[in-house]
C-alpha cells in the first residue's frame, strides 16, 4: 500500500502537466487575414489597444450557402451562443507556422451560424505574399489595365503569380476566371499550346458541357460556374484554331 500510495504521488504532477500542456496548444492566433484551403473562407483576426483579440469568418458552401460568425478570443478559445437554440457554440483556435486550426466542440454546435452546405471550422492558412484578397484584387485591376493597353506579355507577368502562388487559397471560381484571362492573354502572344494547357483543368474538372455541369453541380454553382466554364470552352477553341 505504501509503494502504490508513492507512485500515485509522482505520477499526479506529471498528469497536471499533461493537461497544462494540452491547453497550451490553443492560443489565440496573430492578427491578421488567414484563407481557408481553396478560398472557402476568410478569418480575420485583430487585437485592440486594450489587448482584446477579435475573430471575423466569413465562409461560403456549396448553393451558395454561407456562414457568418464573430467572437471574443480568450485563451485560444471563444464560446458563442447558437443563435437558434441559446446552446452554447464553443470555437478553439489552434495556430501553427502555416495557419491556424479551427475546432467545434462537438459534432452539430454552432449549425446555425451557416446555411445547410455551409461550415466555418477546419484549416485557414496565412495566405503567400500577394495571396491576401486585398493584393489579389489589385493585381487583377492591374492586369485588366495592362491587357486593355494590349501589353499582353506585361499583363502574363502580372497575373501569372495569382495562379502560381495562390494556388491553396484560391476559391475555384476566381481560379477558372484566372485561368480564362491568362488562356486569352497567351492566344495574343501566340502560346496556344500554353493557352490549351492553362485551360485544361478547367475543362477537365467540370466538364465539356452544359448539360454535364447541370448534373454535376448544385443550382447556385451552375449558373456562377456556367459564365466561366462558357468563356473556357470558346477559349479551347480560339487556342486550337491553325
Amino acid at each position: 500500500m505504501y509503494l502504490k500510495r508513492i507512485a500515485f504521488i509522482v505520477l499526479l504532477p506529471v498528469c497536471f502537466e499533461l493537461a497544462r500542456a494540452a491547453e497550451a496548444t490553443f492560443v489565440a492566433p496573430a492578427p491578421g487575414e488567414y484563407i481557408s484551403e481553396k478560398g472557402r473562407g476568410t478569418l480575420t483576426v485583430a487585437r485592440s489597444a486594450d489587448g482584446k483579440v477579435h475573430f471575423n469568418i466569413s465562409a461560403v458552401g456549396a448553393n451558395g450557402h454561407s456562414c457568418s460568425i464573430d467572437g471574443g478570443i480568450k485563451e485560444g478559445k471563444a464560446v458563442l451562443t447558437d443563435p437558434v437554440t441559446d446552446d452554447p457554440c464553443p470555437v478553439s483556435f489552434k495556430p501553427d507556422a502555416q495557419g491556424v486550426e479551427i475546432l467545434l466542440g462537438s459534432q452539430g454546435e454552432c449549425r446555425d451560424y451557416c446555411g445547410a452546405r455551409a461550415w466555418f471550422d477546419g484549416r485557414y492558412l496565412v495566405p503567400a505574399p500577394g495571396c491576401r484578397n486585398r493584393e489579389r484584387n489589385a493585381t487583377e485591376k492591374k492586369f485588366s489595365r495592362l491587357y486593355g493597353s494590349k501589353d499582353y506579355q506585361a499583363a502574363l507577368n502580372m497575373l501569372q503569380p495569382v495562379l502560381n502562388d495562390c494556388a491553396a487559397t484560391l476559391n475555384w471560381l476566381e481560379e477558372a476566371q484566372v485561368r480564362n484571362d491568362l488562356a486569352v492573354t497567351l492566344y495574343h502572344l501566340g502560346r496556344k499550346e500554353d493557352c490549351l494547357a492553362v485551360l485544361k483543368p478547367t475543362v477537365d474538372g467540370y466538364g465539356a458541357s452544359e448539360s454535364k455541369l447541370k448534373e454535376e453541380l448544385p443550382p447556385s454553382d451552375f449558373e456562377s460556374f456556367l459564365p466561366l466554364a462558357s468563356a473556357a470552352w470558346y477559349n479551347v477553341k480560339l487556342c486550337s484554331r491553325q
